[in-house]
């Protein structure tokens, strides 16, 4: 079967990667008000007991026999007041993350 240069043209219109929507000022979406970072970690072919977490105010830092990480965080965080799950299904980590920031009347 062959197509058209017009069928062609539609067709790779139609699959292209989307384009990023570049937001400014006001349309800017902000994480003022949010308390928690969530952080998903996929480690396929790790298993729960292989996975070292450790986590500071800064960064947290994913070693296994398969897999090392050590991810900078955008905001501080409070390690004593986050939690660690691990989705065996998914074979991944997800964080939980306490955002460590002053309360005002913005970020509420």
């Amino acid at each position: 079967m062959e197509f058209t240069h017009d069928a062609m043209t539609k067709l790779k219109e139609l699959l292209r990667e989307p384009e990023p929507e570049v937001l400014q000022g006001d349309d800017l979406p902000f994480s003022a008000s949010c308390e928690n970072l969530i952080v998903r970690i996929k480690l396929p072919g790790d298993k729960k007991e292989n996975v070292e977490l450790t986590v500071d105010t800064k960064s947290v830092t994913i070693q296994s026999p398969q897999y090392y990480l050590k991810l900078a965080l955008p905001h501080d965080i409070d390690p004593d007041n986050s939690k660690a799950n691990w989705d065996s299904f998914k074979e991944s980590l997800i964080l939980t993350l306490k955002l460590d920031r002053e309360f005002d009347f913005v970020n509420f």
